[in-house]
């Protein structure tokens, strides 16, 4: 007789997966500010894209990833 298999939950698959999330998140953020950092040296970025830009790297510096995970329920 075939067993049913357990449903996972969103929370139980980000939790078995919480470490991987975090060093995915963390590797991305590297790239995004990477690409931002390109994007800000460009001759032709106008004054407001500029500001904008550094806005958004601002966000990446404060972005938290601990409490990230635990708003997409890893922890």
């Amino acid at each position: 007789m075939v067993k049913r298999k357990r449903e996972d939950t969103v929370e139980d698959v980000f939790g078995r997966f919480a470490h991987d999330l975090h060093h995915a998140f963390k590797v991305a953020k590297g790239y995004e500010r990477q690409r931002q950092a390109k994007r800000l040296r460009d001759p032709k970025a106008t004054p407001d894209k500029k500001a904008r830009i550094e806005k958004e790297i601002v966000v990446l510096k404060v972005l938290s990833f601990p409490s990230l995970g635990k708003f997409l329920g890893a922890n």
